[in-house]
C-alpha cells in the first residue's frame, strides 16, 4: 500500500513537473502582508542532497503530494548566480487570497540530473517552480515554471580595490576580480567607480571598461589635502546583473604648495628694529597645515650681513644696522614654498618717521571674560579712516611660542579670542592698527580669563564749571597690569541719570547741555569694579551766568558810552578850532548898556590891602590911587566920543 501511495505521489508530480523527472526543492518562509508578499530565496549547492530523483536540503521537502495548480500567484521572478559562492539567488512576489502563515519551496528541474550541483554549471538551464505551503491547512499552491538560462543571470563578484595612489588633484585607482574558484572567465569588463568626499552622502559615478577582472581608472578634478572614499561595481559585458560594491576604501589627497604671497606690514622704529607682521594663509589657498614661515634679509651694502631663520609665528622682530636692506618673507608645507614678499627697509630717517606716524594706535583696549570666553575690544578714535584692518596677538604670559592671531577689519572693535583659554593664567594681548604695508603702534593690556582686564581708573576731580558745561578732570591713574578698564560716567539730575562712556586714555571729560543753575552728581564707574561706584561720587552746581554773559553786558554799555564821549569831544574840538565863536557886540546885553548915554553907577570901595604888585617892570614907576570927579576920557571910536565916569583913577 506504501509503494502503491509513493507511485501515486511520484506520477502526479511527474504528470504536474511536466515529465520532468530531477526535482530540487528549496524552503523558506513569508508571511502575507495585505495581497502581495515580496520574498526571496538563496542556497548553495553543497548544502544539497538527492531525495528519490530530488535534491533537497530538508528531506521533509521531497516530492509535494496533492498540489492544487495556482499559476497565478507568484509575479516579478527573478534569480541570480554568484560564481564565487557557487549559489542561487531567487526573489518574487506572492499575490494570493490566503490569510495564513505560508512556507515557500523552489522546484529547479531539467531533463538530465546527474548530481545537484551540476545544474549550476556554465551551460546550466532549467526550469524553477515555486511552492507555496499552508502548514496548517495542508493547502500547497504550484506556480507556473520559469525558465532560466545559467549564463544569463551570472553575477559578477565583487572587485576588490587593490591600490590607490593620491596626487593634490587625482586618485589612481586599481581593482582586480577573483575568478580563480569558479568554472567563469570573464573577457570583457563594464565597471562603475563610484568616489565622494567624506564629507558629502552624495556619489559621483564614472563608466569604465577593462578587461581580464582587472581594472584601472584615474580620477581627476579633486580637492587638495581632502578625504575621499571611493568603491567599484562590475559586471562582465555579456551578463545581466552587476556586482555588489566593493569594499569602499578612503584615502586623502596631499596638500598643494602655497601658490599666494603673504600679506605682510613693517614698522621700524627705536634703534633700527624692524617689526614685522603677516596675515596667515586661508585653507583654500594650498588646501593644506602650514608649517611655518621662512624669514631672509640681507644688506644692500655689505652682503655678509645676511641671515635667515625660520618661525611658527606671524611676527618677527629683527635689529638692523643703518644699511638698506631687502626682507624676504615666505610660507611652507610638507609640498613646498610660496612666492616671497619683499620688503625694501630704507636708511631714510625722515622717511622712516613718516611711515610710524602714517598709522596710530587705538586710544584704548579693554578684555572682560564670559564663561570660558574673552572678548576684546578697542577703541580706534577718528583715525579708523587711516585703518585697513587689525591684527590682534595674545599669548600666555612668559610663553610667547603659545602666541595666537586673529584679524579683524577696520569696522569691527570687538572680537572673542578663539582657541582653548587656559585658565588661572594671564594672557599678554595686543591690537596692531595696519595700513596697507604698514604697521601701526600696538596698545597692550594684561588680563585673565577669570577677572577679564583690571586696572585703576585713578581720581577725578571737578576741574570747572560754567552755566551749561562741568568738565572733570582725572589724575594719573595707578594702571596695574598695564591694563585700563572701561569708564562710564552716570550724570544724576534729581533722579534724571544719563550714561557717558569714557575712553580710558581720556584725561578730561566734559558733561555738556547742562541746565543753569542747577545740582547734579556724578558717578564714575569701572566696568569691572564690583561695587560699582570705583570712580567715587562728585556733586556740583552750575553758575547762574558765565563770565560770557557778564561781558555780553557790560561790553556793549561800556563801547557805548566811549562812542558818545568821543564823539562829544570830537565835536568840541572840531568847533574851537575851525570854527571860533565871534561876538556880536548888537547881539550882547552888556554891549546895548555900554551904549546908553547915562548909567547910575554906585559908588564902589576900593580895599587897597586887596591890591598887591604884581610885577613892577623897572624902576621909575608908580601907582597913584585917587578920587575923581566925574571926568572924561575921549575914546575915539569913530566920529562918536564917550564920556566915562570912574570912582577911582
Amino acid at each position: 500500500m506504501y509503494r502503491m501511495e509513493h507511485n501515486c505521489s511520484l506520477w502526479a508530480f511527474t504528470f504536474l513537473m511536466l515529465l520532468c523527472p530531477g526535482v530540487l526543492f528549496l524552503t523558506n518562509g513569508a508571511k502575507e502582508s495585505n495581497r502581495t508578499i515580496y520574498t526571496g530565496l538563496k542556497i548553495k549547492a553543497a548544502d544539497l542532497t538527492i531525495c528519490d530523483n530530488a535534491c533537497v536540503i530538508d528531506e521533509a521537502n521531497c516530492i509535494p503530494r496533492f498540489p492544487y495548480i495556482n499559476p497565478d500567484f507568484v509575479n516579478n521572478f527573478s534569480c541570480f548566480y554568484a560564481p564565487s559562492e557557487k549559489s542561487i539567488t531567487c526573489n518574487w512576489n506572492i499575490v494570493s487570497s490566503y490569510n495564513e502563515e505560508m512556507t515557500y519551496s523552489l522546484i529547479f528541474s531539467r531533463n538530465i540530473l546527474y548530481s545537484c550541483p551540476s545544474i549550476f554549471g556554465p551551460l546550466g538551464r532549467f526550469n524553477v517552480t515555486i511552492i507555496g505551503r499552508d502548514n496548517m491547512n495542508k493547502i500547497k499552491l504550484l506556480s507556473s515554471h520559469f525558465f532560466v538560462l545559467i549564463e544569463t543571470i551570472v553575477k559578477t563578484p565583487s572587485p576588490t580595490i587593490t591600490s590607490i595612489h593620491a596626487k593634490n588633484t587625482s586618485l589612481h585607482v586599481k581593482w582586480s576580480i577573483n575568478m580563480d574558484n569558479t568554472d567563469w572567465t570573464i573577457k570583457q569588463q563594464q565597471c562603475e567607480v563610484h568616489y565622494r568626499s567624506t564629507s558629502s552622502h552624495q556619489w559621483s559615478k564614472v563608466d569604465v571598461n577593462g578587461t581580464s577582472g582587472n581594472g584601472v581608472y584615474t580620477i581627476n578634478g579633486l580637492q587638495p589635502f581632502s578625504e575621499y572614499s571611493v568603491a567599484v561595481a562590475c559586471k562582465a559585458a555579456d551578463y545581466t546583473y552587476w556586482s555588489d560594491r566593493s569594499s569602499e576604501v578612503v584615502t586623502k589627497t596631499p596638500e598643494n604648495p602655497p601658490t599666494k604671497l603673504l600679506d605682510v606690514c613693517q614698522r621700524v622704529e627705536g634703534h633700527r628694529r624692524l617689526t614685522l607682521l603677516w596675515k596667515a594663509l586661508e585653507d583654500e589657498d594650498f588646501r593644506g597645515p602650514i608649517l611655518g614661515y621662512t624669514v631672509h634679509y640681507k644688506s644692500r651694502a655689505n652682503q655678509s650681513l645676511s641671515r635667515t631663520f625660520n618661525t611658527t609665528n606671524l611676527k618677527a622682530n629683527i635689529v638692523l644696522t643703518e644699511d638698506e636692506y631687502e626682507v624676504w618673507v615666505t610660507a611652507y608645507n610638507t609640498v613646498g614654498d610660496s612666492p616671497f614678499r619683499l620688503i625694501n627697509v630704507t636708511s631714510d630717517t625722515e622717511h622712516r618717521s613718516h611711515l610710524n606716524s602714517a598709522v596710530p594706535s587705538v586710544r584704548g583696549i579693554w578684555a572682560s571674560s564670559q564663561g570660558n570666553n574673552m572678548w576684546v575690544q578697542w577703541d580706534a578714535g577718528n583715525a579708523k579712516e587711516l585703518i585697513s584692518e587689525f591684527a590682534i596677538e595674545w599669548a600666555v604670559d612668559g610663553k610667547p611660542a603659545t602666541s595666537q592671531w586673529l584679524r579683524a577689519n577696520s569696522t569691527t572693535d570687538t572680537v572673542a579670542l578663539q582657541g582653548k583659554l587656559q585658565p588661572n593664567s594671564r594672557f599678554n594681548i595686543s591690537v596692531y592698527p595696519i595700513y596697507k604695508s604698514i604697521c601701526g603702534p600696538p596698545k597692550s593690556i594684561q588680563a585673565t580669563l577669570e577677572d577679564g582686564a583690571l586696572g585703576d581708573i585713578g581720581t577725578w576731580d571737578l576741574a570747572s564749571v560754567t552755566k551749561n558745561t562741568a568738565t572733570l578732570q582725572k589724575k594719573e591713574p595707578n594702571v596695574r597690569d598695564n591694563s585700563l578698564p572701561r569708564i562710564t560716567m552716570k550724570l544724576n539730575r534729581k533722579g534724571n541719570v544719563q550714561d557717558f562712556p569714557v575712553s580710558s586714555d581720556e584725561q578730561y571729560f566734559t558733561l555738556r547741555n547742562l541746565t543753569p543753575n542747577t545740582k547734579y552728581s556724578v558717578q564714575v564707574i569701572a566696568e569691572n569694579c564690583n561695587s560699582g561706584t570705583c570712580g567715587g561720587t562728585i556733586q556740583f552746581q552750575t553758575l547762574q551766568f558765565d563770565i560770557e554773559d557778564i561781558f555780553a553786558i557790560t561790553i556793549p554799555t561800556f563801547l557805548l558810552i566811549l562812542g558818545a564821549l568821543v564823539i562829544f569831544l570830537s565835536v568840541t574840538v572840531y568847533r574851537s578850532n575851525f570854527f571860533p565863536v565871534i561876538p556880536n557886540p548888537s547881539k550882547s546885553l552888556v554891549g546895548k548898556w555900554l551904549l546908553e548915554t547915562q548909567h547910575e553907577i554906585a559908588p564902589k570901595l576900593l580895599q587897597l590891602e586887596g591890591l598887591s604888585a604884581l610885577h613892577v617892570p623897572s624902576d621909575g614907576y608908580y601907582i597913584q590911587v585917587k578920587p575923581s570927579e566925574l571926568s572924561v576920557i575921549t575914546v575915539s571910536t569913530g566920529q562918536t566920543q564917550l564920556a566915562v565916569q570912574h570912582d577911582y583913577i
